[in-house]
């Protein structure tokens, strides 16, 4: 299945412990991708201990076959592999229960986004979790940043690197779940930047120590939240979809905005479109004007929308026409570059 250049959710139902340009084209002695299936009683044992000391009402849970799947230093798209990455996922399935096991070895990540291809745009950063045939979907933290490298030292169950899911079977308003019999302690947020602090802050920024906690300063060079940071003056790309409806039109689309950082300007466009709808989309030039407020050109002590939000916020808009009950609603979820 060829990789799609998108943030998540993608088109197609998908179970990710690392979703990005992986490239093993040139020879690598040591780069190997595997998988198996095993019904092997000690590991079985052992896979539904995990289970049963992670979910409260998985008591009862008997592992029946665990199915591994394992990339081990692969490089990444141009055919480089200079820098490599090492992951691993497990399928363990039960007589009704299934839960996804994902593992990041200690410096496992090296590497989060592929080289730019022919469309001249640059890679989503890597990206982890899973997606549904309903369009659910759910990320692990730092999935789609810089911080994804930090899954091999950060956990959902405290043991570094290691994450635990149960995927199946939920309720149709359920998603992913994850373990809820684990210490808090182990899972506590970081007071300081020695508990782990650093880790929370964006490669591009440092973490200093205050009376009330940490904080995450972006480096000179780059703007942004300390827990998201973008170079100065660097064009960016911001994608995601537009699902809804308008008068008689369903709506089911991708956004693309080309940001030139120098000078604040964005160009923001949603394609494919029926030529009928295209005038009256007119009316939710919000979702353009949104993103030109995340990347309007700083100036003196006033902050633009990315430096406020690191990218990560919900904005609702109601437009109501006078003379009528007609109104258009707008809701936009940016979740980061």
């Amino acid at each position: 299945m060829n990789f799609l250049n998108l943030p998540f959710p993608i088109e197609y139902p998908a179970i990710a412990p690392f979703y990005s340009n992986v490239d093993t084209t040139l020879p690598n002695d040591t780069a190997a991708i595997v998988y198996f299936r095993s019904a092997d009683g000690e590991l079985l044992d052992r896979v539904g201990e995990l289970v049963r000391s992670s979910f409260g009402e998985a008591g009862d849970f008997e592992a029946r076959e665990v199915f591994v799947g394992t990339w081990e230093h692969v490089g990444h798209f141009n055919m480089k592999n200079d820098v490599t990455n090492s992951f691993q996922v497990a399928l363990i399935l039960g007589e009704e229960e299934t839960y996804v096991q994902f593992l990041y070895p200690e410096h496992g990540i090296n590497w989060i986004q592929g080289d730019t291809g022919d469309s001249g745009l640059p890679d989503v950063r890597a990206q982890a979790g899973f997606i549904s045939e309903d369009g659910r979907f759910f990320q692990l933290q730092g999935s789609g940043t810089d911080n994804i490298k930090h899954l091999t030292v950060s956990s959902n169950m405290g043991e570094a690197g290691s994450w635990l899911f149960k995927v199946g079977p939920l309720e149709q308003e359920e998603n992913v779940l994850e373990p809820n019999m684990i210490d808090e302690g182990a899972l506590r947020e970081p007071r300081t930047c020695a508990e782990g602090g650093h880790f929370k802050c964006h490669s591009a920024a440092s973490c200093t120590d205050t009376r009330s906690g940490y904080c995450c300063t972006c480096k000179a060079g780059y703007y942004g939240n300390g827990f998201s940071c973008v170079k100065n003056d660097v064009p960016l790309r911001v994608v995601g979809a537009v699902k809804g409806s308008l008068n008689d039109w369903t709506i089911d689309t991708q956004m693309q905005s080309y940001v030139v950082m120098a000078d604040g300007r964005t160009y923001t466009a949603l394609s494919p479109l029926e030529d009928d709808i295209g005038t009256t989309l007119q009316l939710a030039q919000v979702i353009g004007a949104s993103i030109g407020w995340l990347f309007a050109k700083p100036i003196g002590n006033v902050l633009n929308g990315y430096q406020v939000t690191g990218g990560k916020f919900n904005q609702t808009t109601t437009i109501s026409f006078e003379g009528s009950h007609d109104n258009l609603r707008v809701d936009l979820i940016f979740n980061g570059l």
